[in-house]
């Protein structure tokens, strides 16, 4: 949850100027998703806090449900933002996850002085 919570709050929040940061937030996703460790809440350690701590997992460690459900948030992300049409991770047919990018972000991307510096989302090996 804590992965695709900035794209939730940024569309629930913003109206204006955000075309040139939906990019870099689906890679931002992506990277968590694909990354080896998970920031989970760690329950032992919350008690009256707002927030729950959260301490790194290894995804290696997961249960089979958990690593199931990792496969499936990950294989979603890469069917609605990388242009996966297959039942296999991206990964697993040996492709690399370049974003599916629309003529209006790759110039929001390129033209928006906040990201005109983030060519790593444009390029290939990003």
């Amino acid at each position: 949850l804590r992965a695709s919570k900035i794209m939730v709050t940024l569309v629930q929040t913003e109206t204006k100027l955000i075309a040139a940061f939906a990019p870099i937030i689906r890679k931002n996703l992506h990277d968590a998703l694909t990354s080896d460790t998970m920031d989970l809440i760690c329950d032992r350690g919350w008690t009256d806090q707002a927030h729950p701590p959260r301490v790194p997992i290894d995804v290696n460690d997961f249960s089979d449900g958990g690593r199931a459900w990792g496969r499936r948030a990950l294989l979603e992300t890469e069917r609605r933002f990388f242009d996966n049409d297959s039942d296999d991770l991206m990964s697993e047919l040996a492709q690399l996850a370049l974003l599916k990018l629309t003529q209006r972000e790759k110039a929001t991307l390129v033209l928006d002085k906040r990201t005109c510096g983030r060519s790593k989302i444009l390029s290939k090996e990003g």
